[in-house]
């Protein structure tokens, strides 16, 4: 009966000391000693959250978002068969025009690029989306596609090509709400020149320097050129530039500039080449581009021809 006794007393003071483990345990947990690491915390609550203003400055959005975004915001329409340019259009899913027949174009996005802001917008993505049609601004030699810019904000598409291009500049630098001062000067130059200034195929190049005037020189532009019309579906029309007429326009050859003005506001100046993208349809001509920006982002823009012959 005693060694019975023992043996029960012994098994009692195990159940006892498991007992204190597991209730010793149970108050570490308590007191947060053998909780998960406070990195892997945070982690999973940083990759679980809605992407804030900065990132969507950072990264490039997903080519099936910004279709997606693109059939939910705006419409293709068909223009006038009577306009010089009978090209379809993008419009606001909103817009009241009349004149305008809804297209149901099965396009897709294709491609989408970041343009390069120097680091300027901080709350939207300015983007290059490509498109499998021939409703944006910027149509493509080869294939049934164009191209245009968007700003991105992480929820809407802007478009900033377009009858509502200088509209809608204003809104997105309103919606940055930066001075333009903090802007690179020729980063800047480009967005005007890509936007409010650039019409169908009628593109402007910035011009900063003579030195980059000069690289539209092409010796061999006039064999090029005999190709291109031979096979309509060839490289870029081939140019020379006229050095006489180019002595004439170096004086006005001046690095894009922000100024600040002395009652509020920006003025952006810079010189570009505007001409038409494959062809020559219309003489080059190098112009003076000023764009008068309020302090409430307001925008009015001026062009000033400098020579319609440097270019051949």
């Amino acid at each position: 009966m005693v060694k019975l006794e023992l043996r029960v007393n012994r098994c009692m003071a195990r159940i006892n000391i498991v007992v204190f483990l597991l209730l010793l345990i149970l108050l570490l947990r308590t007191e947060g000693v053998f909780a998960a690491p406070p990195i892997a915390q945070a982690t999973k609550q940083i990759s679980s959250a809605p992407p804030t203003q900065a990132s969507v400055a950072e990264t490039v959005p997903d080519v099936k978002l910004i279709e997606g975004l693109l059939k939910k915001q705006y419409k293709v329409v068909a223009v006038p068969q009577s306009s010089w340019n009978p090209y379809p259009r993008l419009a606001p899913r909103s817009s009241k025009a009349r004149g305008l027949d809804f297209i149901d174009s099965k396009y897709g996005v294709f491609d989408v690029k970041p343009i390069e802001d120097k680091g300027f917008f901080r709350r939207q993505k300015i983007l290059s989306v490509a498109v499998s049609d021939t409703f944006l601004e910027a149509r493509m030699k080869l294939g049934h596609r164009s191209s245009g810019l968007f700003a991105f904000d992480g929820k809407e598409l802007t478009y900033l090509n377009g009858a509502d291009s200088a509209a809608n500049m204003c809104r997105i630098l309103r919606r940055e709400n930066r001075s333009l001062s903090d802007a690179d000067p020729e980063m800047l130059a480009n967005l005007f020149a890509m936007t409010i200034f650039r019409h169908d195929n009628d593109r402007v190049d910035v011009i900063p320097s003579t030195k980059e005037l000069v690289k539209y020189d092409r010796p061999n532009a006039a064999k090029i050129n005999e190709k291109l019309k031979n096979n309509p579906m060839g490289l870029l029309y081939a140019t020379t530039v006229d050095k006489i007429e180019l002595e004439k326009c170096k004086g006005h050859i001046i690095q894009p500039s922000i100024i600040h003005q002395a009652k509020g506001g920006w003025r952006c100046v810079f010189i570009g080449l505007r001409g038409f993208m494959y062809k020559i349809r219309v003489p080059f001509s190098l112009v003076r581009y000023e764009i008068s920006v309020s302090p409430n982002f307001d925008l009015s823009a001026k062009e000033t021809i400098l020579n319609s012959k440097i270019i051949n």
